[in-house]
C-alpha cells in the first residue's frame, strides 16, 4: 500500500512537471512575441513597437555598411542561381536552397536590375532619374533599408507569434466574428493586429508562413494578407503630419480602421477574391479541429493553444528554421521590391502616367462635392506607388477635407508596388499582377466615397 502510493505521488509529480513545462513553453514565446509585435511601448520618449524600435537600431547602428549588406544580398540572390542550376536536381543538393535556385530567367534579369539600381545609387552613378534623391536614393534608404532590418527580425521572431500556441488561443476565441464577418479563421485576428501594430509586411509574411504550413486555404490568406495588412500605427501619424491634420488624428485613425474592415467585408465576399480557390499549398490540410463547443470558451482557447505549444520547434530546430527563412525573405522579397519601387518611383517623378490614369476618377471626386478635382484624383490614385505619395501630392490642397479623405486612402488602399503589392506576388499566395490591380481600383471606387463622408464628419 505505501509503495502504491509512492508510485502514484510520483507519477503525479511527473504529470504536474510536463505540464508547468509545456505551459511555459506557450506561454514565454508566446508573451515576447506579443510584446514585439504588438504592444506599442514608450520609447525614448515616442510610442513605438518593439520590432521597429529594433529594426530602425540596427540601420542606426550599422549605417552605411546596410547598403554594402544588402548589395552582398542582391549579388548572391542573382549570382545563386546561375551557379547552382545545374546543380538542383542532383541527389546531395540542400533541398531548402531549392527554393532559393530554381527560377526563371525573368525572376533573374530583375535581382540583377535591383543590384544595377543600388550600385548606382550608392555611387551616383548612370541615370540621374534611378539615383536622385526622390527615386532610386528614397527608395534604398527610406524603405529597402528598414525593410531588410524588419525582414531580419521577423525571420527570427516572427516562429514566437505562429507555433506556440498564441494563434490558436485567438483563434478558439474569435472563430465567430471573423468566420460570419470576413469568411476567416480567428486566428486571423492575430495576423491583422500584426499589421496594424507592427508592420504590413510583417502581416502578409505571417499570413503566407500560415497558408505554407496548411493552417490558412489559399482563399483566406490571400483576404488576410491583402485586406489586413493595414501601415502601422507609426506610419499613420506621418501621413497625418505631412496631409497638415494632426488635429484630427484619432478620428482619422479610428475612421481608417472602420473603412478597413468595411471593406474586407466587402471584398471577402465578391471577385477577384471571393473567385481563389480554398485549396491548401502542397494539398496538405495542417488546421486544428473545429473545438468543441462543449465547456467554457476561455478553457476551450487555452486547450487549442497547449496542443500547439507543446509541438513547437525546440531551440535548435526554431534557429534552423529562422536561418532559412532568412535567407529566403531576402533573397525573394528584397530585389523585386528594389527594382519595381524605383520604376514606379521614376513614373511618377518624371512622366504624366498618373494624371492620364485619374482623369476617369475626376468625376467621382466631383459627383462627392469635394472641390480641386484634378489634384485630389491625381493624389488618390498614386497610392498604387507608395502610400507616402497620396499625401505628398495632395499637401498643398487647401481643402481640409480633401486633405482628410486622402489620408485616410493612404491608410486603407494596402496594395502598393514599393513594398505590399511586390511582396504579396512573391508570396506563396501568388498573387497575379491583374488581381492585385482589381483589388486596387476596387478599394478605391467603394472606399474613397467612404473615406470622403467620414472626412466631412471630422472636419
Amino acid at each position: 500500500m505505501h509503495e502504491s502510493s509512492k508510485l502514484s505521488t510520483a507519477d503525479d509529480t511527473e504529470s504536474l512537471s510536463i505540464s508547468v513545462s509545456i505551459l511555459l513553453k506557450c506561454i514565454v514565446p508566446s508573451v515576447i512575441g506579443v510584446v514585439l509585435f504588438m504592444v506599442p511601448l514608450n520609447i525614448g520618449g515616442e510610442y513605438t513597437i518593439p520590432l521597429v524600435y529594433f529594426a530602425n537600431s540596427i540601420v542606426a547602428v550599422l549605417g552605411k555598411a546596410m547598403h554594402w549588406i544588402l548589395l552582398l544580398v542582391l549579388t548572391i540572390s542573382f549570382a545563386l542561381p546561375l551557379v547552382m542550376r545545374s546543380k538542383s536536381t542532383s541527389d546531395d543538393f540542400p533541398s531548402w536552397l531549392e527554393p532559393l535556385v530554381s527560377f526563371n530567367w525573368f525572376t533573374i534579369l530583375v535581382r540583377a536590375l535591383a543590384a544595377l539600381f543600388l550600385i548606382s545609387v550608392m555611387f551616383k552613378v548612370g541615370p540621374e532619374a534611378i539615383w536622385s534623391e526622390f527615386t532610386g536614393e528614397i527608395i534604398v534608404d527610406v524603405v529597402i533599408i528598414k525593410l531588410m532590418a524588419i525582414l531580419f527580425l521577423a525571420a527570427l521572431l516572427l516562429p514566437m507569434l505562429t507555433e506556440y500556441g498564441l494563434m490558436d488561443f485567438a483563434g478558439a476565441l474569435l472563430v465567430t466574428p471573423f468566420r460570419v464577418l470576413f469568411r476567416l479563421p480567428g486566428r486571423a485576428a492575430v495576423d491583422s493586429m500584426s499589421s496594424i501594430l507592427g508592420s504590413a509586411s510583417v502581416g502578409i509574411i505571417l499570413s503566407s508562413r500560415q497558408y505554407e504550413m496548411g493552417l490558412y486555404t489559399r482563399r483566406e490568406a490571400a483576404i488576410i494578407a491583402s485586406c489586413f495588412s493595414m501601415l502601422a500605427i507609426p506610419f499613420s501619424a506621418v501621413l497625418a503630419d505631412i496631409a497638415g491634420i494632426m488635429d484630427y488624428y484619432i478620428q482619422y485613425y479610428l475612421a481608417s480602421i472602420g473603412i478597413l474592415l468595411i471593406l474586407a467585408m466587402i471584398l471577402a465576399r465578391i471577385p477577384p477574391l471571393s473567385l481563389i480557390e480554398d485549396s491548401f499549398y502542397n494539398g496538405i490540410d495542417n488546421r486544428p479541429e473545429e473545438v468543441s463547443e462543449d465547456g467554457h470558451m476561455l478553457a476551450r482557447a487555452c486547450s487549442a493553444a497547449l496542443e500547439r505549444g507543446n509541438s513547437g520547434p525546440g531551440f535548435g530546430m526554431y534557429i534552423t528554421n529562422s536561418i532559412r527563412d532568412l535567407v529566403g525573405m531576402w533573397c525573394n522579397i528584397l530585389p523585386p521590391v528594389l527594382t519595381f519601387a524605383t520604376i514606379a518611383m521614376v513614373v511618377v517623378e518624371y512622366t504624366s502616367f498618373f494624371q492620364w490614369v485619374a482623369m476617369p476618377f475626376v468625376p467621382l471626386v466631383q459627383l462627392l462635392g469635394l472641390e480641386f478635382a484634378a489634384a485630389t484624383a491625381t493624389a488618390v490614385v498614386t497610392g498604387v506607388a507608395d502610400p507616402l505619395f497620396p499625401v505628398l501630392i495632395g499637401a498643398d490642397i487647401p481643402a481640409e477635407v480633401n486633405r482628410v479623405a486622402i489620408a485616410i486612402m493612404g491608410l486603407v488602399q494596402l496594395i502598393f508596388m514599393t513594398e505590399t503589392g511586390v511582396v504579396l506576388m512573391k508570396s506563396k499566395i501568388d498573387f497575379r499582377l491583374w488581381r492585385l490591380a482589381a483589388l486596387f481600383m476596387l478599394r478605391l471606387i467603394i472606399g474613397f466615397p467612404l473615406a470622403v463622408a467620414v472626412a466631412y464628419l471630422i472636419v
